[in-house]
């Protein structure tokens, strides 16, 4: 009887390990194969599944490096999807200098609330995250965007690498080579199709993905409104100070550069074939550092990169091409994909610029520098020294440029490199969009501002700022600290606010909330272009004109950049 009553409690036993095993060790089964995840805790304590490392494009190395992605293969077995795979091959910005990552990087992270247990069964707004890092660093990995303040709501979270570099962005003009450019934006576009194809599996709904990103994430967000190749793949959108015509983004094809820097033996450099058989056969790091080498280039100046980044597409000899046009002109009059989009800025965004001084320092003479390239003027022309002149007059005044009187300077980096074209931007979707535009302005200024936290600003600035990135603090936990918020703080609300604007919008369209939150104590209007009100972001919320938003430095790039 005793034995009996010894192996009933122990068949008791096993079932009951089983029935937990399950429950902690989460699988989902797709087309490429089954995988196995995890179980990840939210910032309120509530559990929450990730499936993180999973491969949606074939590894680009060998005949694929430097190509457009083609979809992944399935795997044997069940994947082991509790681990991110590896970042996409780049040197580091913080710290700065040493290398990491793979060419083989082409991975995507799910997080979701809920597994589907019936076909019946309701499916969850999805989130994709584009992320920033200026295409030349970054991943879409937990390192700066956990999920685990996002999955306090009812959404699926994904986030993903894509090549970056010259890995993701070298381009040639000739259409024999297959290397027309912008495979790391090919990259995002191959991973919003996984996600159509697969996310219902995870319980998200494939019909209500948005698209949302900071910097270079948000200009990439801004650029699939203007892709035709990136249509019916999501339907809201979320630029995070970054726009598709920001000076930044758009850059010049540099193989010849790049082939120069790394001396080319061969003594054209109009034989796009033998450079691009050169390129193809150099390895990752000698690449890395060619590219690196523009950063000694003038462009550099005023948040030009002159790296190697997005290029407008020959769409004639190219069926895949992701940009057929300039950003500006599709702007103006090509085809939009017209969904529901939220855009903004923050307040101190050139502070970032405090960090890239080669060419232009707060204690600047040279004046010709100041014009950005979306002022069509030849550098070196007296029209070029007349408008940076007008230019440093505005900011400065009568007074000396120095790094004792940095407010002006942040200010202009500011406006060229954020405000003006986000705002311009706005404008001119008003002008052609049937789907409602939000905007914000982005003033918070707590602990969660980690950005403002961690960049070695070489000089004391003597008035809190509110960074470039720093809004990323409130969406997701910063990977190199504990989060540990306190439930009443001034943290929190942001956290709570920026939290449920943003998947609000997911869900509905709107970031308004339907469930009287006292903490959206406020109503977000739509802008229009007779009626232009924003919300100021900030602990009191307020609603604001746009005439309220740094209305002189508006108006007079405005006046410049007709």
């Amino acid at each position: 009887m005793l034995a009996k009553s010894i192996f009933y409690l122990f068949i008791f036993k096993l079932l009951f390990l089983i029935v937990i095993s399950d429950e902690i060790v989460p699988k989902v089964r797709i087309a490429q194969g089954e995988m196995q995840g995890k179980v990840m805790t939210n910032l309120l304590g509530g559990e929450f599944f990730g499936f993180q490392g999973i491969p949606y494009a074939k590894p680009p190395i060998g005949s694929l490096r430097f190509k457009s992605p083609e979809p992944a293969e399935p795997w044997t077995g069940i994947l082991n999807a509790t681990q991110e795979g590896a970042d996409c091959f780049q040197m580091t910005l913080f710290p700065e200098g040493y290398f990491k990552g793979s060419e083989d990087c082409l991975f995507i992270n799910v997080y979701t609330p809920k597994l589907p247990e019936t076909p019946n069964d309701s499916l969850k707004p999805v989130m994709v995250l584009l992320h920033g890092g200026g295409y030349i660093f970054g991943n879409g990995g937990t390192t700066l965007y956990g999920p685990e303040f996002l999955l306090t709501q009812d959404i699926v979270y994904v986030g993903f690498n894509y090549r970056l570099n010259v890995f993701g962005f070298l381009s040639f003009e000739d259409p024999t080579i297959g290397v027309p450019g912008n495979a790391g934006l090919k990259d995002m576009v191959q991973a919003l199709k996984w996600v159509q194809a697969n996310i219902a599996s995870f319980g998200g709904d494939p019909n209500k993905v948005t698209i949302f990103g900071e910097s270079a994430g948000g200009a990439s967000v801004a650029f699939m409104l203007l892709s035709p190749s990136a249509k019916g793949l999501f339907h809201r959108a979320i630029s995070q100070s970054g726009v598709a015509t920001v000076p930044w983004v758009l850059n010049d094809r540099q193989y010849q550069f790049l082939a120069e820097n790394l001396k080319y033996p061969g003594k054209n450099l109009s034989d796009q074939q033998s450079i691009f058989e050169f390129l193809n056969n150099t390895s990752t790091e000698e690449l890395i550092r060619a590219q690196l080498a523009l950063d000694d280039h003038p462009s550099r100046s005023m948040g030009q990169y002159g790296q190697v980044g997005p290029v407008v597409e020959n769409p004639e000899s190219n069926p895949d091409a992701f940009l057929t046009d300039h950003p500006e002109t599709i702007l103006k009059s090509g085809p939009i994909n017209q969904v529901p989009y939220i855009l903004g800025f923050l307040r101190d965004e050139g502070a970032l610029f405090l960090l890239y001084t080669k060419f232009i320092e707060p204690n600047f003479t040279d004046s010709n520098l100041l014009v950005p390239k979306f002022i069509n003027v030849t550098r070196g022309t007296p029209e070029n020294k007349e408008i940076g002149d007008k230019i440093k007059q505005f900011y400065y005044g009568d007074t000396t440029p120095s790094y004792e009187n940095i407010k002006p300077f942040i200010e202009m980096t500011t406006d060229i490199a954020f405000s003006h074209k986000i705002v311009q931007t706005a404008k001119r979707l008003l002008e052609r969009m049937t789907d409602p535009i939000y905007f914000y302005y982005f003033q918070y200024k707590t602990d969660m501002n980690y950005m403002s936290e961690i960049i070695p600003f070489p000089v004391d600035i003597p008035y809190p700022v509110v960074v470039h990135a720093d809004d990323n603090g409130y969406l997701f936990p910063f990977s190199y600290g504990p989060i540990d918020v306190e439930p009443d703080s001034v943290e929190m609300r942001g956290i709570h606010r920026m939290v449920k604007f943003w998947t609000n919008f997911a869900r509905t369209g709107n970031p308004n909330t339907m469930d009287n939150d006292p903490l959206l104590d406020v109503k977000w209007p739509a802008a229009r272009l007779d009626h232009f009100n924003y919300l100021n972001l900030q602990d009191n919320l307020t609603v604001e004109p746009l005439s309220n938003l740094i209305p002189e430095r508006l108006a007079f790039w405005n006046a410049l950049d007709k």
